[in-house]
């Protein structure tokens, strides 16, 4: 059962923002709650996951947290300040990634747009928070477009020096994931050709 509540209203008669809030008993899993959490999704079950979402059925409360937490493996979340503002920046999904790709190639033919544009795409996706707060709380929505402003409406030095550090951010992930020995490199030609 989900509840709505709606913000009081300003002087300029806009709504601030409506929410959606599950009952508690949606949101509290119990410690001794029946919920798997160690094992991977079976052919089967994922094929009844895709008949279900084909079908306009949700999909139960546990197995969403298990999507939700493979989802995310590997991303990377990590602070950076700037006089004095915080700034939670996040690797990015392979889709979101894809659709920054997506956004300047069909835009774009000049470099330095394109890369500007690349630049804007990569910020609204990674920044999470902005001094502890997530950013959808701090825009009237919490969608794409009002990121990419929020993007535009910054300095241009904060940005770039945002660019820089989810850079470094992506530079750590890659080394994190990387093959770093010889043995690594031996097992993944191995893999390679089975």
């Amino acid at each position: 059962m989900n509840s709505t509540f709606r913000s009081p209203r300003q002087g300029n008669n806009r709504p601030l923002q409506t929410w959606d809030v599950n009952s508690p008993d949606q949101d509290h899993f119990e410690e001794d709650s029946q919920e798997p959490t160690g094992r991977a999704i079976s052919p089967k079950e994922l094929e009844e996951l895709r008949r279900q979402k084909l079908h306009g059925e949700r999909v139960d409360v546990h197995t969403k947290k298990r999507l939700e937490v493979l989802a995310n493996i590997g991303r990377i979340h990590k602070e950076f300040e700037i006089e004095g503002i915080r700034f939670n920046l996040r690797t990015l999904k392979s889709k979101e990634s894809s659709d920054v790709m997506h956004s300047m190639l069909k835009e774009y033919t000049n470099d330095l747009l394109a890369r500007n544009e690349i630049r804007r795409q990569s910020l609204a996706y990674s920044i999470a928070e902005i001094d502890g707060q997530p950013v959808g709380s701090l825009l009237e929505k919490d969608d794409h477009f009002n990121r990419l402003e929020m993007i535009d409406e910054m300095d241009e030095n904060i940005v770039e020096l945002l660019y820089s550090y989810f850079q470094e951010l992506n530079k750590d992930a890659l080394g994190k994931y990387s093959v770093k020995t010889e043995e690594g490199l031996q097992e993944v030609v191995k893999d390679l050709k089975k």
